[in-house]
């Protein structure tokens, strides 16, 4: 069992002192003028990334493994190996 003089060196706990309400109006505005600031670049660098990567998405084909799908769904049977039926079917939807 402690005693008293032990117990009087345990840690005390940290209570924070009331922030004054100017403080309060200080630190939103400067985090809403930030998020305003990093906000409109980081929108504008993931438009442009967006428009890159659609302008060249036409320029690819099929896949081997998009293939092998589209050539299940023209096979359909009740069970894959390596796949559901939900895919096969949603290929043969898609032709």
């Amino acid at each position: 069992m402690l005693s008293k003089t032990a117990a009087s060196w345990a840690p005390k706990a940290y209570t924070p002192k009331p922030a004054d309400s100017r403080e309060v109006l200080n630190r939103s505005r400067l985090s809403r003028s930030l998020s305003l600031e990093l906000g409109a670049p980081a929108c504008l660098i993931a438009a442009g990334v967006v428009a890159l990567l659609l302008s060249f998405a036409s320029g690819y084909g099929y896949h081997r493994d998009e293939l092998y799908f589209l050539a299940a769904g023209q096979h359909l049977d009740w069970a894959f190996p390596d796949q559901g039926v939900l895919t096969p079917l949603i290929a043969r939807a898609m032709n």
